[in-house]
């Protein structure tokens, strides 16, 4: 197995010198795709290949956020130049709880590239999507709290990304002849793929606000202002909200 990583960030210093680190440690190599970043995303991305020589770095410019179109960029790299057997999607404010990157063996659970072995074809790894609240919390109630995310697959030519009547975000796994079913091994919440989007208070509403501003831009027919407002603040609204329990040891 080849198992290659895509990653596309923005303005992600704040965070990439862990989860890139911490992709690679799962997978063989990582593309990642850097969209208009002007803080010292490019030098940690560049640091932490000298330390593996296993990140291919891509510098996009364009002034929109076409996130269909640059994930399928880095589908086509990772086919053409790295020869990837199977695709990890790990964004850029994500990485796997440490119970899961062990290999498997007497009385331990499988490990995560057991599990992407283990994915059938035409299907997609789902793992728990763990909602970190602040560093040593999780979000335990609510919609994000049952949340799964889209991880790994086994490539097959036919599968892309593209926008869709013009759509070009918030789509994580690729479209194909048909929709990929979803393959979940993990069946409670005890290992997965750890989201620090809500770590930041400050940064997750700029986020949202962001989210706000570019649907309404982009897309003005696709839904009205109000539906597009309480869409996104419900995100907020759950996380403010939201019951917490501790962060098993076992995750760091």
């Amino acid at each position: 197995m080849n198992l290659v990583g895509l990653m596309v960030v923005r303005n992600s210093d704040w965070c990439i010198g862990l989860t890139l680190r911490a992709a690679l440690t799962w997978c063989d190599s990582v593309v990642v795709l850097m969209h208009n970043c002007t803080d010292e995303t490019l030098d940690i991305v560049a640091e932490v290949n000298r330390e593996t020589l296993r990140v291919v770095p891509l510098v996009d410019l364009a002034l929109d956020w076409e996130e269909m179109r640059m994930r399928q960029t880095m589908l086509e790299v990772g086919r053409e130049l790295l020869h990837a057997t199977h695709f990890a999607i790990v964004d850029d404010d994500e990485l796997l709880t440490g119970n899961l990157l062990g290999f498997a063996g007497p009385g331990r659970k499988s490990s995560i590239r057991e599990h992407v072995e283990q994915t059938p074809v035409g299907s997609i790894l789902m793992l728990p999507w763990l909602q970190l609240r602040d560093l040593g919390y999780v979000m335990a109630s609510g919609m994000w709290a049952s949340q799964m995310a889209s991880t790994a697959f086994l490539d097959d030519p036919e599968y892309y990304w593209a926008a869709k009547d013009g759509y070009d975000l918030h789509h994580r796994q690729p479209y194909g002849r048909a929709e990929l079913t979803w393959y979940c091994p993990i069946g409670d919440r005890s290992e997965g793929l750890i989201h620090l989007q809500f770590a930041s208070w400050r940064r997750l509403l700029a986020k949202q606000f962001l989210y706000q501003l570019v649907e309404q831009k982009r897309w003005p027919g696709r839904r009205s202002s109000l539906d597009v407002r309480e869409y996104y603040a419900r995100t907020v609204h759950e996380a403010d909200s939201a019951a917490l329990a501790a962060v098993p040891d076992c995750w760091w």
